[in-house]
């Protein structure tokens, strides 16, 4: 099977349609979906749009209590994941290393493909009650969600933002918080980004920002998510 170029003649009127002008038809459809031999390419603007399947908030939270390995944040709802951006706040177990105001920005990442997308976005503090961490998303450094502060040690909150991105957009995570301790405590904001489009953007890794007295290191590691409730990852992260 390959690609068969037909002719204006073939199907010009009263031109007599033959076993071979069907074959073709047939034989081409599959031929432009694989790329095989001449066949025209499938345009990337054909590729671009990138959509969700509005799945609600409980979802995910279901799922993490139905797996609680992590890995459906991993592949939610037969979602694809985009990108991922973690945010550290001192050392686990530590409560003298962290940020006092927990005000913490990840560097930005911009979009290839617009669309709608899918963020999950997961807060914790572990070390101390009295820490009380949320998130910001920004779009083009524009407030687009702010998480309410959530606090208790090993207590996962989780939010669900079904969003439209348009392409060249920048996503930024900002972190803050609040502490009535001395020093803050070991404390995490992630954010997994999803689109339901198999042509989605992925790099194969994320962002990775952390804080660890008085100076903030910024890296990348693969896509990973926590173990719910706790300070261990499904993935090693590698700081550069």
């Amino acid at each position: 099977m390959g690609y068969t170029v037909i002719q204006d003649a073939d199907i010009a009127l009263d031109a007599t349609l033959t076993t071979a002008i069907l074959t073709a038809v047939r034989d081409n459809t599959e031929a432009i979906v694989e790329g095989l031999g001449s066949a025209p390419s499938v345009q990337l603007a054909g590729l671009s749009a990138s959509t969700i399947d509005g799945a609600a908030a409980a979802l995910v939270t279901e799922n993490l209590a139905i797996q609680p390995d992590g890995q459906s944040l991993l592949r939610p709802f037969d979602e694809y994941i985009v990108h991922s951006v973690t945010i550290h706040n001192g050392l686990t177990n530590s409560n003298t290393s962290g940020k006092s105001d927990a005000d913490i920005t990840a560097a930005g990442f911009t979009f290839a493909k617009g669309g709608e997308y899918t963020l999950a976005i997961l807060q914790m503090s572990t070390v101390s009650g009295n820490d009380k961490v949320g998130a910001k998303i920004l779009i083009d450094d524009s407030i687009i969600l702010t998480t309410e502060k959530t606090f208790g040690v090993n207590s996962e909150f989780i939010t669900v933002l079904n969003t439209t991105i348009a392409a060249g957009e920048e996503l930024k995570v900002k972190m803050y918080g609040s502490t009535t301790d001395a020093g803050w405590g070991f404390s995490r904001v992630m954010v997994l980004v999803y689109s339901s489009n198999p042509f989605r953007d992925d790099v194969g890794f994320g962002q990775y920002s952390t804080y660890i007295a008085g100076t903030q290191y910024n890296g990348i590691g693969a896509h990973f998510a926590p173990l719910p409730n706790s300070s261990t990852y499904l993935q090693d992260v590698h700081v550069v």
